[in-house]
């Protein structure tokens, strides 16, 4: 269809599948940017929560069961994008995004949170990796896809994106990290919160 060649730039992103159209989103932050790591910072955890935009409206898709507890799913990307330009069919190499099958980590929605409801991704090891790797090997950049589980599942759920223009900064995707430093010294020990005016983050929602 022509929003498979269509560049979103809304207040939401949409995760899931309704009436025959797929939707994931795709995250990038800089971990190194104004407010980020310090250098040679060493991820010690980290946790991505998303923000439920049921103000905008979660899609009673499914018999009137909405989301219905389907799984979000975040994965690694592995191919660079423009924020710009990012549909469901480009730059990928495989429609709908390139990013890859072990999940990262996930979180189970249940579709009837009230508006502004955090869903967080808890750390887990290879979230961990995936962001030291940024840090280490692609220049602090991190980009990340988030998918539903059960993309065959007839149901949407919506969350805030950084382009939110309509409700507070508090409700923008946000990355928590707790990281050290390479050299021990009283205060190397923190929690990094990357969000908000922060940052500078990117999010798109990509409709096949």
């Amino acid at each position: 269809s022509s929003s498979s060649n269509s560049n979103f730039n809304v207040a939401n992103i949409d995760i899931g599948q309704y009436s025959g159209t797929t939707y994931r989103g795709v995250l990038e932050f800089n971990l190194l940017g104004t407010g980020g790591l310090p250098a040679g910072a060493t991820v010690n955890s980290v946790t991505l929560t998303l923000y439920s935009n049921n103000t905008t409206g979660i899609d009673n898709s499914n018999g009137g069961a909405g989301w219905n507890n389907n799984q979000m799913d975040l994965h690694k990307i592995t191919t660079n994008f423009s924020e710009t330009t990012v549909t469901w069919n480009s730059p990928w190499s495989t429609p709908g995004g390139d990013f890859t099958a072990g999940v990262l980590s996930s979180v189970t929605p249940t579709g009837a949170e009230p508006d502004g409801t955090a869903f967080t991704f808890p750390t887990s090891a290879a979230f961990v990796a995936v962001v030291n790797d940024a840090v280490q090997n692609q220049g602090g950049i991190l980009r990340t896809e988030v998918t539903a589980a059960n993309e065959s599942l007839n149901a949407l759920l919506l969350v805030f994106s950084s382009e939110n223009i309509f409700g507070s900064t508090a409700v923008r995707p946000l990355l928590s990290i707790d990281y050290t430093t390479a050299v021990p010294e009283p205060g190397v020990i923190g929690l990094l919160a990357l969000g908000g005016w922060l940052i500078k983050m990117r999010r798109r929602r990509l409709a096949q």
